[in-house]
């Protein structure tokens, strides 16, 4: 399960930051933590760790969200040197406005003003890519031996906002709340 905290890194307290990465960031670890020496010891075997296009780029009133993705991504992304020659390899995939359950799973920071609630309010026009087609998704790049898959609304966008317009993509992503 992934959740998300609402709320600028001002208006969030420390606790709820430590409920969001007990969540998102531990979770991954102690699944591949648990699963990995399985896999190496039998000498194949493949690691998918959800990340999330905000694993790609910082956004907005999702600063807790976007800490726990990149720690995905950042422990992904060390698994694929240190995984090398072990027929165990590492994925890191990064959805982007999948229609899921997330926005019931997920909380808004106790000192939320109106600026980090606007975001909340908007969620469902985000969350439009089914949850069979990321699915494929992730199930085609895995055959193609693919080390990152994005898949999902607006994903490609924003993983090629981040690469290409590193100090300005930030601008772009107000227009998007």
């Amino acid at each position: 399960m992934t959740i998300t905290l609402f709320g600028t890194v001002e208006h969030t307290s420390v606790e709820e930051f430590q409920w969001q990465l007990n969540v998102n960031m531990w979770g991954v670890l102690y699944g591949t933590k648990a699963f990995l020496p399985v896999m190496l010891e039998q000498g194949e075997g493949c690691i998918v760790n959800i990340s999330s296009v905000f694993g790609l780029l910082g956004f907005p009133t999702q600063s807790a969200y976007n800490m726990s993705k990149f720690a995905v991504r950042g422990l992904t992304e060390a698994l694929w040197s240190e995984l090398e020659g072990t027929g165990v390899r590492a994925v890191c995939v990064h959805p982007g406005g999948i229609k899921t359950s997330i926005e019931s799973a997920s909380r808004t920071c106790a000192a939320a003003t109106a600026e980090d609630r606007r975001f909340v309010a908007r969620i469902q026009a985000f969350l439009v890519t089914p949850p069979e087609d990321c699915a494929a998704d992730i199930i085609r790049g895995l055959r193609k031996g693919k080390r990152r898959i994005l898949t999902g609304k607006n994903s490609a966008l924003m993983f090629w906002m981040a690469r290409y317009l590193p100090n300005s993509y930030p601008q772009l992503l107000r227009k998007l709340r």
